[in-house]
């Protein structure tokens, strides 16, 4: 059976078959060519959706293997509102973000750290009081 790449009622994953196929090229030269992994591009193919990346990144591996396998711009639209609606939701959908996911966490001083700081500083004001003297006499 020969599956029309423009028709929309076929599977998403069998009308990149159909447009890889009809270009007469293997997965692995599309593979090579798109440098997206043929492990991936087989996934599409057989829409295993659980072997595929975050959506972003599926939806520009359907761009590219359409683009290369010559699909019009129409078609590979098409391919991608596709996959936004045969794809699980969990798949497409980004994951809402709450205002305590972006709160960077406070870091918080131990009194160790505290008291290094301390140490630290009156060695730094000894050392410049000591420098201070020596640079007076080197310039006089």
């Amino acid at each position: 059976m020969i599956i029309d790449p423009t028709d929309t009622t076929t599977t998403l994953g069998g009308r990149l078959r159909a447009l890889r196929e009809a270009r007469g090229m293997t997965l692995q030269q599309v593979a090579h060519k798109t440098r997206v992994p043929a492990a991936k591009l087989a996934a599409l193919e057989a829409e295993r959706w659980a072997d595929l990346p975050a959506a972003v990144y599926t939806r520009g591996f359907i761009r590219s293997a359409a683009a290369l396998l010559g699909a019009s711009p129409d078609v590979v639209n098409g391919l991608v509102e596709q996959y936004r609606r045969d794809a699980p939701a969990a798949v497409v959908e980004v994951p809402s973000l709450t205002k305590s996911d972006l709160l960077i966490p406070i870091l918080t001083r131990s009194d160790e750290q505290e008291k290094g700081r301390a140490v630290l500083g009156i060695l730094l004001l000894a050392l410049a009081g000591l420098a201070i003297p020596i640079v007076a006499f080197l310039i006089s």
